[in-house]
C-alpha cells in the first residue's frame, strides 16, 4: 500500500497532478482543496495518497493533508460512493463543511455536489453522523467552516474538473461559460465552485 508520496511536481491540474518520485511519474486524481494547496510545477511536494483497487481498476488518489485521507475514506465505505463522488464531495465542500453538514444534517448542502442525490445525502448523514461526532467532539452547533482561497484561472481545466466532477460536457461548459458572462474574474478554484452552483 502507498501510503504517501513525495517528489517532484511535474504537471498539475485541478483534478490531475503527475509527480517524479525517484525517477518514477506517478498520476493522480486529486479534490479541489488538495490543488488549492499545490506549490507551482518543478517545486517539491509531499501528498497523503490511496491506491483504490476494483476488479480490472487501479487508480491513485492525492490529499495535501491527513484529515482529507481520511474524509475520503469515510466517504469510500457508505454505500453508493466511489471515489469519483468522494472527490467531488471534497472539491465542493471544505473538510468542516462536511462535518457541518453531517452533524447538522443538511441534505440541502449535500445533494448540492453534482452527482449526491437526496438520498445519498441522507446515507452519508446517517453512516457519517457518529463518526464525525465522536471523533471530533462536534454538537449539533459546534461546527466550523471555511473558505477555500482561490487559484489561478482556465475555463478549458474548468471545464475538465466539473466533467471529472460529475457533469457531463454540455452541462459542464454551459456552467462555466454562465460565470464567465456574469462577468466572473477570479481564479480557477473559485470560477469551478461558483460553476458547481448551476445546476442542470
Amino acid at each position: 500500500m502507498i501510503h504517501f508520496l513525495k517528489g517532484t511536481l511535474t504537471l498539475k491540474m485541478p483534478t490531475w497532478i503527475e509527480m517524479d518520485v525517484n525517477n518514477i511519474g506517478y498520476g493522480l486524481t486529486i479534490p479541489l482543496s488538495t490543488f488549492d494547496n499545490l506549490p507551482e510545477e518543478n517545486e517539491q511536494i509531499s501528498l497523503f495518497t490511496h491506491l483504490y483497487v476494483k476488479e480490472d481498476i487501479l487508480a491513485l488518489y492525492g490529499f495535501s493533508t491527513r484529515q482529507e485521507k481520511e474524509m475520503f475514506l469515510m466517504l469510500l465505505k457508505i454505500s453508493g460512493i466511489g471515489p469519483k463522488a468522494a472527490i467531488a464531495i471534497e472539491s465542493s465542500l471544505s473538510n468542516n463543511q462536511i462535518r457541518n453538514a453531517v452533524i447538522t444534517q443538511d441534505v440541502k448542502i449535500l445533494s448540492s455536489v453534482p452527482g449526491i442525490g437526496k438520498k445519498t445525502a441522507e446515507r452519508i448523514i446517517l453512516d457519517l453522523k457518529d463518526k464525525l461526532s465522536k471523533k471530533y467532539n462536534l454538537s449539533s452547533s459546534g461546527t466550523q467552516t471555511k473558505e477555500i482561497p482561490e487559484i489561478e484561472s482556465d475555463s478549458n481545466d474548468a471545464i475538465k474538473a466539473l466533467i471529472t466532477l460529475g457533469y457531463n460536457s454540455n452541462h459542464a461548459v454551459k456552467a462555466v461559460n454562465t460565470v464567465v458572462k456574469n462577468g466572473f474574474e477570479g481564479k480557477i478554484e473559485q470560477l469551478i465552485k461558483e460553476a458547481l452552483k448551476i445546476r442542470g
